[in-house]
């Protein structure tokens, strides 16, 4: 296209959007002009697609600047209402069995019944707008297959369906921070923030750099403030109800420890402690007086000391460690259970067992008064303290 002359409101592909301006001059091979939000362009004469109407011819003085980007707004709302009317998907069906490129002039005539430089604008702004489909050529527009389409539309639903999703998580953790009203919906968005927020509390600082983002984000669309980040999200998470106390032990959350058994290893504990343990093999040691030094709170009994004098001045010592392994047998669901969890957790405010308690607390316990298996270590020593012999039993 020539150069318009000064004055004239033209419009160019500003990347995949239209752009309006007035020229105002050429200056080195370029066109000066003065767009509709008032600043000034400079664009190579081959951008530019139409030449619409007359505008101000002295674009340059701030009086004519304004008056310029006025034109050009006007020119742009124009354009704009029209190009609402244009009924894209029709268009799309009317053309998509065409295989090559439809000028603008084509379309513009089947959606408008025009082929004036407005309707082709127009036009070219509604297909640039749906971008789904037909996809922008040098020569004009194609018409995207019915499959490409399909999957466009879906991906674009899907797209609208998480900000959705994210918007009204966002909101209803805004509300349970202000409030302390929580009604869960369970979508996508709002598990992915709870998890988040859920990282930052337990983790703090060792929260992955992802998840402390997403969580910062949940944090400042609900308002939640603490001395710490990670503070912040545990009182956000208690106002929903993940956390039941202010002094929730996070370290449980953090390591994932098991804080009730499955039924199955409970039936199977059951079961073990009923039908007891077999003594074949074992010594028996019941004849011997045994000393734990658990207070009389203590439930889980797990090893108990021995001290006999021998002959020749030697005194065996023995060391008897509670055997539940006598109850349970290798890879069934008690054992799969202990090693899953591989010890007993004490904390200040509750302890966590490795066994049921039907087990830890009561058959393999080594109470007074009641014979039970263990596995003890026999030490014999010489007046002088040696060692003299070992045994394990």
């Amino acid at each position: 296209m020539n150069v318009p002359a000064p004055g004239t409101i033209v419009a160019w592909w500003e990347h995949d959007v239209i752009a309006f301006g007035v020229v105002v001059m050429e200056e080195k091979q370029r066109v000066v002009l003065v767009t509709a939000d008032g600043r000034e362009e400079r664009a190579a004469p081959a951008r530019i697609v139409a030449a619409l109407a007359a505008g101000p011819a002295r674009a340059r003085t701030p009086e004519g600047r304004k008056e310029a980007a006025g034109s050009a707004a006007a020119m742009a709302q124009s354009i704009a209402a029209r190009s609402a009317t244009v009924d894209v998907p029709t268009l799309w069906e009317l053309t998509k069995e065409e295989s090559g490129v439809l000028g603008e002039t084509t379309l513009a005539e089947l959606a408008l019944a025009s082929t004036d430089a407005p309707a082709c604008l127009a036009t070219a702004l509604a297909l640039a707008r749906d971008g789904v489909r037909f996809v922008r050529k040098p020569a004009g527009w194609q018409p995207r297959g019915a499959e490409a389409v399909a999957e466009i539309l879906l991906e674009r639903e899907q797209v609208a369906r998480r900000a959705e999703e994210k918007a009204s998580a966002l909101a209803a953790l805004a509300r349970a921070w202000k409030d302390g009203v929580w009604h869960p919906q369970g979508s996508a968005g709002e598990r992915r923030f709870l998890l988040a927020l859920e990282a930052l509390a337990v983790s703090d600082l060792e929260a992955p750099e992802k998840e402390r983002a997403v969580a910062q984000e949940a944090l400042e669309a609900a308002g939640a403030r603490g001395d710490r980040p990670s503070e912040a999200a545990f009182r956000l998470l208690r106002r929903t109800g993940r956390f039941a106390s202010e002094d929730e032990n996070l370290a449980i959350v953090r390591f994932g420890l098991r804080t009730a058994f499955a039924d199955e290893a409970v039936l199977a504990a059951e079961a073990a402690a009923a039908a007891g343990f077999d003594r074949a093999g074992r010594r028996d040691l019941t004849a011997r007086t045994t000393l734990t030094i658990d207070d009389e709170a203590t439930r889980e009994v797990d090893d108990a000391l021995s001290i006999d004098e021998r002959d020749s001045g030697l005194v065996e010592v023995g060391i008897h460690i509670a055997d539940p392994c006598a109850f349970i047998a290798a890879g069934d669901p008690l054992d799969v259970e202990a090693r899953t969890r591989g010890t007993t957790y004490y904390f200040p405010e509750r302890k966590l067992l490795m066994l049921p308690a039907v087990l830890s607390e009561g058959a393999a316990s080594l109470v007074a008064g009641e014979d039970r298996p263990a596995l003890s270590f026999l030490v014999t020593l010489d007046p002088d303290g040696r060692v003299a012999g070992t045994e394990i039993v």
